[in-house]
């Protein structure tokens, strides 16, 4: 990483498109010197409008964030933004495995890290004639955004991710045994509602995987964070002893004189 080679302490993310304005770079920056944030993202949907955004972008990056933001329990204001800036705590703590983009991935492990975000509103302004070298059509954006998403929650959220709904399953299977029940001890008969046993049985299986798949999900990220730590130890006495170098001793400037 060159961030790290050259002992950054602040690192901005812009597109070179020139859909931003890169005066709005001091107003990114700004929360991270004040201390405010680890990670600052551009909003492109608060009090400046997108200008000539189309409006099927517009609508799945609106829905994604609410959809995640829920999920996170965060107010996610824009997710797929590439334009962001973000301290040196913060370089040092994401570890992304990559992919098309690393936009969301990022926000949610960053919300998984109990880092500090916060949203800037900036002006951004779409070109008609443009086509993005990323996204080669809206279904692979969908499709691909939709993968990294659910495999980052997953990875941050993992007893969330799979015990609500094994949680859900095994209440129902249960709502559906006491219907058996009932129906049973009224004509003392198994076959005419065979069915809602089998189904409660089902149910029940389903969502008894579902929380054993939580249980070894959330021991997987326990040993990941152990690994993560590692990483960041190491690249914390990386990034110092680059920035100490680049420091110069008042020492041995002295003496030079």
């Amino acid at each position: 990483m060159e961030w790290l080679e050259n002992g950054a302490d602040i690192m901005v993310n812009i597109d070179a498109d020139g859909q931003f304005n890169p005066d709005d770079i001091a107003k990114m920056i700004n929360p991270i010197l004040k201390g405010e944030a680890d990670m600052v993202i551009a909003d492109r949907f608060g009090e400046h409008k997108a200008k000539n955004i189309p409006w099927i972008k517009d609508f799945l990056n609106r829905l994604a964030s609410k959809m995640v933001g829920k999920f996170m329990r965060y107010n996610i204001k824009d997710l797929t933004c590439g334009f962001r800036a973000m301290n040196s705590e913060t370089m040092l703590k994401l570890n992304l495995p990559g992919g098309f983009t690393y936009t969301q991935e990022t926000i949610i492990d960053a919300l998984g890290k109990n880092l500090k975000l916060k949203w800037v509103p900036v002006e951004v302004t779409y070109f008609a004639d443009r086509k993005s070298r990323v996204v080669k059509s809206v279904y692979q954006f969908v499709s691909d955004s939709f993968k990294i998403i659910l495999k980052a929650i997953r990875d941050v959220r993992p007893m969330k991710f799979f015990g609500i709904p094994g949680l859900v399953l095994i209440i129902i299977s249960l709502i559906i045994l006491i219907i058996f029940l009932i129906s049973y001890f009224q004509d003392l008969k198994i076959s005419p509602y065979r069915n809602y046993l089998l189904l409660s049985v089902s149910l029940f299986l389903i969502g008894l995987q579902a929380i054993i798949f939580a249980l070894i999900a959330d021991m997987i990220k326990n040993s990941r964070k152990l690994t993560e730590d590692e990483m960041y130890l190491l690249k914390s006495y990386f990034y110092n002893k680059k920035k100490n170098e680049t420091i110069p001793n008042p020492a041995n400037h002295s003496s030079q004189i």
